[in-house]
């Protein structure tokens, strides 16, 4: 079962395992809420929602180490772009939280 909720430290820790467990060029933005908790906004949400640009050859190991990420820390993670927004016309607010 995910953790109920997910404060920065367990962002960060998610971050920089991604960061170390996936050894090919990549962009991570942090999505709405997340990006909030990263900034110290808020204290906690209850998933981390990420946008990522990966090389199209890289991204079943980007799946792969993200799927073992969310098992090993035991939260939800969700990939979301753009043209995922509920609001048409508009795009979420990102922050380049890190470049792997």
């Amino acid at each position: 079962m995910p953790q109920s909720v997910i404060r920065r430290a367990t962002l960060e820790a998610f971050l920089a395992r991604l960061g170390s467990g996936f050894d090919r060029p990549a962009r991570v933005y942090l999505v709405g809420e997340t990006t909030q908790v990263f900034e110290g906004w808020r204290e906690w949400i209850r998933r981390v929602e990420f946008a990522a640009e990966v090389l199209p050859g890289d991204r079943s190991a980007f799946d792969e180490a993200v799927r073992i990420l969310r098992a090993e820390l035991g939260i939800e993670v969700i990939e979301e772009s753009p043209g995922d927004d509920d609001d048409a016309g508009t795009m979420p607010q990102t922050v380049p939280a890190s470049v792997l």
